[in-house]
């Protein structure tokens, strides 16, 4: 029989009552120095728990963005761009994303760039000239050399140098940055897909115009950026062009001075037609004022007319201008504005000259008919007072000659004296300056 199956034998080896029954896994918990180290090692695992925890959490948050302003970001996802088509990128400020190596961002730069086109159509310069000036360099230059000097072909077919200077951005649109990151990828590699677009774009522009334009900075920079822009967009690089600006054109060195002389020419041509119409404008606004342009079309229109025959026509201008004249005002379809100036000044002067005329004969008429009624009564005393009037009047100037002759028939041949004619001269002048000058103060 097993005694481990025996009840009794195990009642036999079974301790007594009084005897406390230890488990020997019981004396451990007791133990002050494992319990110590039980304890420590439960801090530690809670404190390495933290810091796993506080790990991935700055794991997870080193996927998050801040984009500065004049700055676009595209999120990547396992190397693809995130997000759904027009909604993938983002503009300033913070955005989550997923960290490395599970995503990324790229970072586009809006901000405007500027490139020079300096060499491209620019003769060389070796070091030795650095620093001179065109009008130095032309006095010893030679025959372009195709291989080290660069040029642009006018539409004239001539020859001219120019130096541009051009900005771009990368573009508002929502696919621009997109494509950026496609199909350029970095600002360096923009920079030579701007340059060599921009470059044929103003071949094909300066090929339109006339060397003297070109030469004058006048080439069509809107045709040049539309040309470059076409170009750029076909290629889906993102990139917008700005502006474009030609900083430097010259002819080619070996003519530059023979094309000075004739632009200088030019120049004072142009001076001379722009002073002469000043002067024009001048003169036209001191003869007739504000109205001048007016009036000056009307009198077009009456010798038109009346050149071509046009009677009609003609007698209404004349009409409108005797009218324009009168009341010293255009018409409403020739203007409508005052005649000001030396005009008002002569329409003013024969007015008063007309007045004064109508009034002199006037008084003469009466005068005449008055001495006319006492002739009737007694002529031959009316004779000679008129006779005796008219001696004392030729003989009481100052400025007259008298000589007294001895009765009878006498013929007499004489010079007049120079300086007594020229003192009846100049007292008509005055006398005329001093109707002037009332007529003037009248009309202030």
């Amino acid at each position: 029989m097993n005694q481990d199956n025996d009840p009794i034998s195990q009642l036999q080896d079974a301790p007594a009552a009084s005897e406390p029954v230890v488990d020997p896994r019981d004396e451990q918990v007791f133990d002050p120095a494992q319990q110590s180290l039980a304890d420590a090692l439960q801090v530690s695992f809670r404190v390495l728990a933290i810091i796993m925890a506080f790990l991935v959490v700055l794991y997870l948050a080193s996927g998050t963005k801040r984009v500065e302003e004049q700055e676009k970001a595209v999120q990547l996802f396992f190397g693809n761009i995130a997000g759904e088509p027009g909604q993938q990128t983002y503009g300033p400020g913070w955005h989550l994303g997923w960290p490395r190596p599970i995503g990324d961002w790229i970072v586009v730069p809006t901000a405007p760039r500027t490139i020079r086109i300096d060499r491209a159509f620019w003769f060389q310069v070796t070091e030795a000239n650095q620093g001179r000036t065109l009008d130095d360099l032309s006095g010893s230059a030679g025959p372009l050399n195709p291989e080290f000097d660069g040029a642009l072909i006018t539409g004239d077919a001539n020859v001219v140098h120019a130096q541009y200077e051009v900005a771009y951005r990368i573009g508002d649109g929502p696919s621009d940055p997109i494509d950026f990151v496609v199909n350029v990828g970095t600002v360096e590699k923009a920079d030579e897909l701007v340059r060599s677009a921009v470059e044929s774009g103003i071949l094909r522009a300066v090929a339109e115009i006339e060397a003297d334009d070109a030469v004058r900075g006048r080439i069509n920079q809107t045709l040049s950026l539309r040309y470059a822009q076409e170009t750029l967009s076909n290629l889906k690089t993102g990139v917008e062009l700005t502006t474009l600006a030609a900083n430097r054109t010259t002819m080619p060195l070996s003519v530059r001075a023979a094309y000075r002389e004739v632009n200088d020419a030019e120049s004072e041509r142009a001076n001379l037609i722009n002073q002469a119409r000043q002067e024009s404008t001048q003169i036209l606004r001191d003869t007739a004022g504000p109205g001048a342009d007016g009036l000056f079309e009307m009198i077009q229109a009456y010798e038109i007319a009346q050149t071509a025959g046009e009677t009609d026509a003609s007698e209404r201008m004349q009409a409108m201008l005797d009218n324009a004249l009168s009341n010293q005002q255009l018409p409403i379809e020739f203007g409508g504005q005052p005649i000001v100036g030396e005009v008002r000044s002569i329409l003013n002067t024969a007015s008063s000259f007309r007045t004064q005329e109508v009034e002199r004969i006037r008084t003469e008429v009466r005068r005449f008919e008055s001495v006319l009624a006492e002739h009737r009564s007694n002529p031959t005393i009316v004779e000679n007072r008129i006779l005796q009037d008219t001696r004392r009047q030729i003989l009481s100037g100052e400025s007259n000659e008298a000589f007294y002759l001895a009765p009878g028939q006498v013929r007499i041949q004489i010079n007049r004296d120079p300086d007594v004619q020229r003192e009846i001269d100049e007292q008509r002048m005055q006398a005329i300056d001093a109707q002037s000058n009332t007529v003037r103060n009248q009309q202030r």
